[in-house]
């Protein structure tokens, strides 16, 4: 699964409209996001890796995405991007970039920031290698634009054949992990200080209409997987990802009386939340 959204420029219109309910897709794949190393800045073209370790990514190899770790992820000149030593399937060695191209469209652009979560995907270096997936992530080769201390995690994603359409949705969503303000006191006033501290465990709820225990998200109860959510404007411009993983389904279903709809509900803790953003291109 890529995190990338390719629009046309002539769909960027339609891609930043507001949001209606219906407009969102939920997709689950038994199979979490796995961590593979964090990336530091230490310069605007300086940067340290270090391997998350574990264990090896599959041999059919996956997809790799770059997450922004840090509160203030700042690039500097132009978009900021990573570039690494990879190995591909088939034993093809080659280099891959994660490029954060500048939002222009969004009416902060040339701010040129980003915040907690955002991903860009690796990509292959060599054209003919663009579709091919990672089986080792390599030594880092550069970065480009960065501010001191911008801070990316690696994942690998799970494959896009093994997300499974949830169908009948209806409430779908929940709050990011993010760091919790801490307020620092100072005589009399309460808050003369606030630093970044530890964030809350927040929950993922999947609303749905309950067709059977070995249907929708109930074959998953009791699982731990990702949680995808396309945001699909106007029917036919996919404008945002949203990924939860490391998700526990729980699954409940109330029933009333009548003809009232059986409504079913996932609620559960997640890991770590990844947020692919459109490229107008």
């Amino acid at each position: 699964m890529k995190l990338n959204i390719a629009v046309t420029t002539a769909q960027v219109d339609t891609a930043r409209k507001p949001e209606i309910g219906l407009e969102s897709d939920v997709y689950f794949a038994p199979e979490n996001c796995i961590l593979r190393g964090v990336l530091t800045a230490t310069g605007a073209a300086t940067g340290s890796y270090v391997s998350a370790g574990g264990t090896d990514i599959p041999t059919a190899g996956r997809n790799v995405v770059v997450r922004v770790n840090s509160p203030k992820c700042i690039g500097v000149g132009g978009a900021m991007a990573v570039t690494f030593n990879v190995t591909l399937e088939g034993a093809l060695t080659d280099t891959a970039v994660a490029t954060f191209d500048l939002p222009a469209w969004s009416g902060a652009g040339s701010l040129n920031m980003f915040p907690i979560g955002v991903c860009a995907d690796l990509i292959p270096a060599t054209v003919g290698n663009v579709g091919k997936k990672i089986t080792a992530i390599g030594t880092l080769v550069s970065v480009a634009n960065m501010t001191v201390g911008n801070e990316f995690q690696l994942y690998t994603t799970p494959l896009d054949a093994d997300f499974i359409k949830i169908d009948a949705t209806t409430t779908k969503g929940g709050a990011f992990n993010l760091p919790e303000p801490v307020p620092i006191a100072d005589g009399r006033n309460p808050a003369a200080y606030m630093k970044l501290g530890r964030g809350t465990i927040e929950k993922l709820t999947v609303g749905f209409r309950d067709r059977g225990y070995m249907e929708q998200l109930n074959r998953f109860n009791g699982s731990q997987g990702t949680c995808r959510i396309d945001i699909v404007k106007d029917g036919f411009v996919t404008a945002q990802r949203l990924v939860y993983s490391g998700w526990f389904v729980r699954c409940s279903t109330e029933r009333g009386d009548g003809d009232d709809v059986v409504e079913a509900k996932a609620e559960g803790s997640y890991e770590q939340f990844l947020v692919g953003y459109m490229r107008a291109a």
